[in-house]
Formats: C-alpha cells, sequence, structure tokens
C-alpha cells in the first residue's frame, strides 16, 4: 500500500511539473516533429516565444518555456506556455504544444501564431 500511495504521489508530481505547477484548463494547440534534434527544437521554441512575449522562465531540461505576453493595443499582457515531450535528444518524434492563459478567441488564435511562428522558424523561415 506505502510503495502505490509514493508511486501515486510522484506522478502528481511530475504532472504538476509538467504543466509547471498549474492544471491546464484546456489542452492547446500542438504539433509533432520529426527529423529534428531536441536541440532544434528547444531553439525554435524560445525564439518563437520571445517573438511576441517575454520569456519569464524555461527549463530545458523539462521541455517548458514559461513566457508573458507584452501588454499593447489588444492584448492583455496574458501567459503563455510551451511544452516539448519528450524533453530529451534522440527522440524519433517531438510533441510540441503551446498553451495560452487567455481563453476564448484570442488565445487560440496566439497559440496557432505561435505554433506557425516555431514551424517556420524550424523549418529555416
Amino acid at each position: 500500500m506505502m510503495r502505490s500511495t509514493i508511486a501515486v504521489a510522484g506522478a502528481v508530481l511530475v504532472a504538476a511539473c509538467a504543466t509547471g505547477g498549474h492544471p491546464r484548463s484546456r489542452p492547446g494547440v500542438d504539433t509533432t516533429v520529426t527529423g529534428h534534434s531536441y536541440e532544434e527544437i528547444w531553439t525554435a521554441a524560445v525564439k518563437a516565444a520571445e517573438a511576441r512575449s517575454d520569456v519569464v522562465d524555461n527549463n530545458k531540461n523539462l521541455g517548458i518555456i514559461q513566457a508573458e505576453r507584452r501588454s499593447g493595443p489588444g492584448s492583455s499582457g496574458s501567459s503563455l506556455r510551451i511544452l516539448i515531450s519528450p524533453p530529451l535528444a534522440g527522440a524519433e518524434a517531438y510533441r510540441v504544444e503551446v498553451v495560452a492563459g487567455a481563453t476564448g478567441r484570442a488565445g487560440r488564435e496566439w497559440e496557432r501564431q505561435v505554433i506557425r511562428h516555431f514551424r517556420d522558424l524550424l523549418e529555416g523561415g
């Protein structure tokens, strides 16, 4: 019984860390990447996040980038999280998910813009 309790507690801790300690209210927009290294994917993801926001935290070992949207006309200064899994070199495929803190159409559009920019950067654009 003790081992199963420890295993469950460990799984909850890992899940909390993977989402920055905050449960996601909804899935974000994602893409699957093949043919690129983790280093290339990480670099493109950071640049995509920096294009319209300020990176406030990142953890390459966990594959998490946390950013805050720059306040300005039409923006609310909301948060953005990019999750890369698995966060290790040598995988055959990687899943990159962008989750905006903003809800509704504005949040979803921001997620799509970041994913498009990420893909463009990854492909050399």
